[in-house]
């Protein structure tokens, strides 16, 4: 936290000794593809550190990152407001889920089928549609494609769940999808249109970006997810901030 920066900030940052803890906040897409990397590379950097992971609506409810509590979030790029900084982590492409059995798990998603589709919504943010929900509806809507939503759910994961027992559709990161119909009866289906692809960042506030602790902790987790295993999506080329 800030305290321990602080006290830390009085003598040179030892990230094999220090106690600190590190928060960092992020939907369930992350906490189950990014976070094995990301808590692999902290044990191995920081042994005696404490890695906090929150999710989105933690995030929103402490007052984002310059409330004092949260060092770092993963987001989708958008623009930053005044006093943040990001670094370029991955980009990400977008898919639809059904079950295994639904008819347009075996054939071509065409914009009348996917027009005509039930879907499922998520919203990550304190019950509201998040970054990537309102850039995901945006590109949509540019190809003359729309959700009729029937249900809508708090995490990727749950719409995952809803899409295997019933005739409904949903979108998700494809590095998801894939990881989640390995253990549930599940078809990937791809978007009728362009691929979807997002540009995945770190985001940090001011308050935190002369830290030197929390500086560390920003490059462990950009290495982790910048050399990334297949399934994490193609390696984005450093734009914006640096880490320190």
């Amino acid at each position: 936290g800030e305290i321990a920066g602080a006290l830390e900030g009085e003598r040179a940052f030892d990230p094999k000794a220090t106690t600190r803890a590190f928060a960092i906040a992020c939907s369930d897409v992350d906490q189950i593809c990014s976070l094995p990397a990301i808590a692999r590379a902290f044990a191995a950097e920081m042994p005696r550190a404490t890695l906090r992971v929150v999710s989105v609506d933690h995030l929103e409810a402490a007052g984002g990152l310059g409330g004092g509590e949260i060092d770092a979030a993963i987001a989708p790029e958008h623009p930053l407001p005044p006093g943040h900084h990001a670094a370029d982590l991955f980009e990400q492409d977008s898919v639809f889920v059904v079950h295994r059995d639904h008819p347009c798990a075996h054939r071509r998603l065409t914009r009348e089928r996917f027009n005509a589709m039930r879907h499922i919504d998520i919203h990550v943010a304190l019950g509201r549609g998040g970054i990537g929900n309102r850039a995901a509806e945006e590109r949509l809507a540019a190809h003359g494609l729309r959700r009729d939503i029937a249900v809508t759910v708090p995490t990727f994961f749950a719409a995952a769940v809803v899409a295997a027992s019933t005739d409904l559709v949903a979108g998700m990161p494809r590095r998801l999808a894939e990881a989640i119909a390995e253990v549930a009866p599940l078809a990937i289906v791809e978007p009728p249109g362009p691929a979807m692809v997002f540009r995945m960042q770190l985001v940090w506030h001011e308050r935190t970006h002369l830290d030197e602790g929390a500086r560390r902790f920003r490059e462990i987790v950009v290495a982790a997810l910048r050399a990334p295993p297949r399934a994490r999506g193609r390696v984005a080329a450093t734009r914006q901030s640096s880490p320190r």
